[in-house]
């Protein structure tokens, strides 16, 4: 039995291996996540293949995006490119449910409203309940007066 218990535990490993070796293989054959974030903020036809490969590959795709959330809600001045990233990035954020791009959204949100509104405009009115319901972390904090 004992015997049996290490196999399974070996066997496990094995899998676990196997499993990462064969996601490296197909994030090599579907291309760096850098070229779906590229096309993500330039095309101007939403590129429905890289954003669904920034969705899926999320833990690559997020540290950009949480990038430049982070430098909105610094109040930098972003470029066309880096508006447009903002813009559907905060939807594949909401969309991934990643909890760590709440907060810098709720400071981007707390700037001026023509600011707000020159970055993500259209968002605000469509469909900003919905991401901030994705990204939401838990700390109400933030969102008492």
């Amino acid at each position: 039995m004992r015997y049996l218990r290490r196999c399974s535990s070996v066997s496990c490993r094995w899998e676990s291996i196997l499993s990462a070796a064969s996601a490296a293989r197909w994030s090599a054959r579907l291309g760096p996540i850098e070229e779906h974030l590229h096309a993500v903020a330039t095309e101007s036809e939403l590129p429905d293949f890289a954003v669904g490969m920034c969705v899926v590959r999320i833990e690559e795709s997020a540290p950009s995006l949480r990038a430049v959330l982070l430098r909105a809600a610094d109040g930098e001045v972003l470029s066309d490119d880096d508006s447009l990233l903002l813009f559907r990035g905060l939807h594949i954020l909401g969309g991934a449910r990643d909890r760590e791009a709440c907060q810098p959204l709720l400071r981007l949100l707390r700037r001026p409203f023509q600011d707000v509104d020159d970055l993500i405009g259209d968002i605000v009115i469509e469909s900003l309940a919905n991401i901030v319901t994705g990204v939401f972390d838990d700390d109400t904090t933030p969102c008492s007066p």
